[in-house]
C-alpha cells in the first residue's frame, strides 16, 4: 500500500513539482480554501470537515492526474484537535480505491515524528489498537510508543484490514 502522506517537501520544492501551500493555514477554513481551490472542489464543497472529507476522498473530477500538495508548515499545527482531525482524514484517503495515486501531501522531514505522533494517538484514541491482533501485539512491545512508525505500520494493518471488509479495498489493494 502506497502512502500518500510523504516527508520530502524539501525536495519536492527543488524539483519544482506540486501545488506549495501557503504559510499560515492556522484556522480550517483556510485549509479549506486552499484545499478547495488546489484539488478544484466541486460548488457544493460544505465548508466543514464531513464536507472536506467526503470531497478529499473522491477527486474523480480530477482525472488521472497526481496531484502534490507540499506543506512547509504543518497546517492547524496551533489547534491539536483541529490539526488531527486534518492529519487523520489526509491518512485515511490512502484507503480509498477512487482517490488512489491521485494525491500526495508532502512535509518537511522534521515533522515527521509529529504528524505521525498526532496520528498514533489518534488512533489509539479511537480504539483501533484493541480491535486488531497485530495492534495487541505492538500494544504490548516497548517499541509501540517509542516509535510511531512501527505504530503507524501497524495501524495502517488494522485499517485496510476494516476498510477492507467495510467495501472500501479491493483484496489487491
Amino acid at each position: 500500500m502506497q502512502d500518500n502522506i510523504l516527508f520530502d517537501a524539501e525536495q519536492m520544492i527543488e524539483s519544482d513539482v506540486g501545488i506549495v501551500a501557503p504559510p499560515n493555514l492556522n484556522a480550517k477554513d483556510d485549509v479549506f480554501m486552499f484545499y478547495r481551490n488546489a484539488l478544484s472542489f466541486p460548488d457544493y464543497f460544505g465548508w466543514n470537515w464531513d464536507a472536506f472529507d467526503e470531497c478529499i476522498k473522491d477527486l474523480s473530477w480530477i482525472g488521472n492526474t497526481t496531484v502534490h500538495i507540499i506543506h512547509n508548515e504543518i497546517p492547524l499545527k496551533i489547534d491539536q484537535h483541529q490539526c488531527t482531525t486534518f492529519l487523520s482524514i489526509i491518512h485515511e484517503t490512502k484507503f480509498y480505491s477512487r482517490v488512489k495515486n491521485k494525491l500526495c501531501i508532502h512535509f518537511r522531514a522534521l515533522d515527521k515524528h509529529f504528524v505521525l505522533d498526532i496520528l498514533f494517538k489518534y488512533y489509539r484514541g479511537m480504539k483501533y489498537c484493541d480491535t486488531n491482533e497485530y495492534l495487541e501485539f505492538y500494544r504490548k512491545e516497548s517499541r509501540w510508543n517509542e516509535n510511531p512508525g512501527i505504530a503507524m505500520a501497524t495501524i495502517d494493518k488494522g485499517l485496510a484490514m476494516m476498510y477492507m471488509a467495510d467495501g472500501f479495498l479491493d483484496e489487491a489493494d
